[in-house]
């Protein structure tokens, strides 16, 4: 968000002690709401989530319970890690021993980082400093044994230097090596080809998710726009381990070339371990902005090829939107090259099938993400009549978003949305991390700033 967000709360030390909603702002944008069958049935089951002047009390969200038992949810500790799998169809086998390692600095613009992982593959991403063809060797064991590259037309990538290879065919829960070689073409005539010697990364490892996962755990960033040092974050207790990390939004704000986004992916990647542990990345709105964001996307593989996007992990269904620029289309600044309405109405369509699909109704618990609100005084009000007609027929436990740079809670109601909505920081002293995690009984989510001071702290669940 590049102007001041103008947020009628009040604050003591980004403590929330009231959200009062505003009838009068909200229903110049507001679509109203009516409950499906669904969302009455569930509506039992939502609470207030509160920001309390105490950190330690957590807000709650209740479900039913026996008459005469109440039932106490303490979640902690919810998740060990895994690893990211891996991503293509095998090319022939290669030799994987008596090779030299080169130290990835060398090498690699940006080392490994994993994307789209999924219980039966993965896709392994990675930059090199010049025009190479790329391949990784992986497998359960340190002889590894398996090959894949990728190979577009018959024909492989051999002088690229973005690399992308899936690996396919994985099996889930199971933990796998892999490392990256990678050659050059010395001279390309009509018969001879000369390359380099191949060279190797270090060897790096993930393990692949289940279905029978119970539990889940992330760490959520938001608005770093140039400040890539998300160390200080990361290291603060009760934030390690994570299954993955999730940008959303403003990771890449006013990018003006590849050098530099390859940089701040770099720092991204490399901080919450991206070899081992995927990292999502979610569109801001000032991802849109400059030189660079016409070829953002090619940074990030996304699960169908749209940066919209649903994905399970353990009891959770994480459904990421896109709420595009914060202006109307026709705004100078854009100089005719957007149109995000229609991106909007293609949103809307997708997101509708989404919550009709048993990978949506199947699960326990809910969480929306996007970087731009939908309610409160800074919702989106071009998403608003796209999107809050299709997310009143559904039911979302959560919402996570960005964009104020100011920690904030949404009360369920308050604005009238339907769930509790977090709000993270911004860049800076305003820096925080969100950590969610989740079991099949109850979820946890808890926003940190920068010195480790919780600002928000809420639980859902029995």
């Amino acid at each position: 968000m590049d102007h001041a967000a103008n947020i009628s709360l009040t604050m003591v030390s980004l403590a929330l002690t009231d959200i009062r909603t505003s009838e009068n702002m909200f229903s110049l944008h507001h679509t109203e709401i009516k409950k499906s069958p669904l969302s009455q049935e569930r509506e039992h089951y939502l609470d207030t989530i509160v920001v309390p002047s105490d950190p330690h009390t957590r807000f709650t969200k209740r479900r039913p319970v026996v008459p005469g038992i109440q039932i106490l949810l303490v979640i902690a500790g919810l998740c060990s890690p895994y690893a990211a799998p891996a991503v293509r169809a095998e090319a022939p086998a290669a030799t994987t021993t008596a090779a030299p390692e080169t130290p990835v600095d060398a090498a690699f613009t940006v080392p490994p980082y994993l994307q789209d992982l999924r219980a039966d593959r993965v896709t392994v991403m990675w930059w090199s400093a010049g025009g190479t063809y790329g391949w990784v060797e992986y497998g359960e064991t340190k002889a590894m044994g398996k090959r894949a590259d990728t190979v577009i037309d018959g024909m492989r990538e051999v002088t690229v230097s973005r690399h992308a290879v899936r690996l396919s065919g994985l099996t889930p829960a199971t933990r796998y090596l892999y490392r990256l070689g990678m050659r050059s073409i010395i001279s390309y005539k009509k018969n001879s080809v000369r390359w380099t010697e191949d060279i190797y990364s270090p060897v790096y490892s993930f393990t692949t998710p289940s279905s029978r996962d119970t539990q889940v755990r992330c760490a959520i960033f938001n608005d770093t726009h140039n400040d890539t040092d998300i160390a200080p974050l990361l290291s603060l207790p009760g934030v390690k381990p994570v299954d993955f990390s999730l940008f959303n939004g403003d990771s890449f704000a006013d990018i003006r070339s590849g050098p530099e986004a390859l940089a701040r992916l770099r720092s991204y990647t490399t901080a919450v371990d991206g070899a081992s542990r995927p990292a999502v990345f979610v569109r801001g709105n000032q991802d849109l902005r400059f030189a660079y964001s016409t070829n953002l996307r090619s940074l990030f593989t996304y699960p169908e090829d749209r940066c919209t996007f649903a994905f399970t992990r353990g009891p959770v269904r994480f459904v990421v939107l896109d709420c595009g620029e914060d202006k109307q289309d026709a705004d100078p600044s854009y100089g005719g090259m957007v149109d995000f309405s229609l991106f909007r109405a293609e949103v809307r369509n997708w997101l509708a099938r989404e919550i009709a699909s048993d990978a949506f109704r199947q699960v326990r618990w809910h969480v929306l993400i996007h970087h731009i609100p939908l309610y409160g005084p800074s919702g989106s009000k071009y998403s608003q009549p796209y999107y809050l007609p299709v997310l009143a027929n559904a039911v979302f436990d959560l919402a996570i978003n960005g964009y104020t740079h100011q920690a904030t809670v949404l009360n369920r109601g308050t604005w009238r949305n339907p769930y509790p909505v977090v709000i993270g920081g911004g860049p800076g002293p305003a820096a925080t991390v969100t950590v969610f995690e989740a079991n099949a009984i109850g979820w946890n989510v808890t926003v940190l700033d920068r010195t480790g001071k919780v600002l928000i702290k809420g639980r859902g669940g029995i």
